[in-house]
């Protein structure tokens, strides 16, 4: 097995560079709700790097593979998802069921507490995570039952940070309002999201998905004979891999083409593999 170049010359976007610049930057308290106004961070902040379709997506869907989960509303939907909302998603999960980072990030704000469902005037009574990441973009989830994570807690792309659930402006039916969104608010302007396994179109409403199983996970027993599960993470291995993927052949040179993938293909800062 034969891995050339030197890792240290390739540069990706860093999860330690996040965290030092959330470090001075405005997090959210809870008293900014999911469907209150929008706080604004640094005008330095980074711009979110945009989606093609075909491209490799770098998202994967907030829930567990396996799942069949009904598309209640997508893009720029008469209902309510126009102007800010107009590329958010509502999948139709069950209430309880676990939500997860559709990529690794950081928890920039975060909101629990809230039990009531019903109509307009509980628009900003929801509980809700807002995650930040490394492209510059954040995604949220809104009308959950439980949060379970922390503001400024690093987290894993596929780590549980919450249950589905009905709170807010639900009309009290269960799903997970999700938005990938420009950083700087709890809620701000959403933008296109792509999805592993679906990385061609949109979601439609009505439709019927399946999350895509993950490629490999480090500690799976049952890869492939004769291939490895390449696992990227920021440089010094300092906070939760980016993605894992199966690697027919150990037989890089690094100082010719970076490992690819959404957060790879353009490094900026370092990346360790194992």
């Amino acid at each position: 097995m034969h891995v050339r170049g030197r890792l240290a010359s390739w540069r990706s976007p860093s999860l330690a560079l996040l965290v030092a610049a959330l470090a001075v930057a405005p997090v959210g308290t809870g008293s900014v709700l999911a469907a209150g106004e929008t706080t604004h961070g640094p005008s330095d902040r980074q711009a979110p790097r945009a989606q093609e379709p075909g491209d490799a997506t770098g998202f994967r869907l907030p829930f567990e593979p396996g799942l069949e989960v009904p598309i209640h509303q997508g893009w720029l939907s008469s209902y309510s998802h126009n102007g800010r909302a107009a590329y958010a998603y509502d999948f139709g999960l069950h209430e309880g069921t676990p939500v997860l980072a559709a990529a690794a990030g950081i928890v920039s704000y975060a909101h629990d507490g809230e039990i009531a469902c019903g109509g307009a005037d509980l628009l900003r009574l929801t509980n809700y995570v807002t995650i930040d990441h490394p492209d510059g973009s954040a995604t949220h989830y809104g009308h959950l039952a439980a949060v379970e994570v922390e503001i400024g807690q690093v987290v894993g792309a596929g780590q549980e940070i919450g249950t589905s659930g009905m709170t807010g402006f639900t009309g009290c039916q269960p799903h997970l309002h999700f938005a990938r969104q420009a950083q700087g608010g709890p809620v701000t302007q959403s933008i296109p999201v792509y999805f592993d396994g679906f990385a061609d179109a949109p979601l439609l409403n009505g439709e019927v998905i399946t999350a895509a199983a993950p490629a490999c996970t480090p500690t799976d027993a049952e890869a492939p004979i004769e291939t490895f599960c390449g696992t990227y993470l920021p440089r010094g291995a300092e906070g939760p891999a980016y993605f894992s993927r199966i690697d027919r052949h150990i037989d890089f040179d690094w100082d010719k083409a970076s490992p690819g993938g959404y957060w790879l293909d353009e490094p900026a800062d370092g990346f360790t593999a194992r």
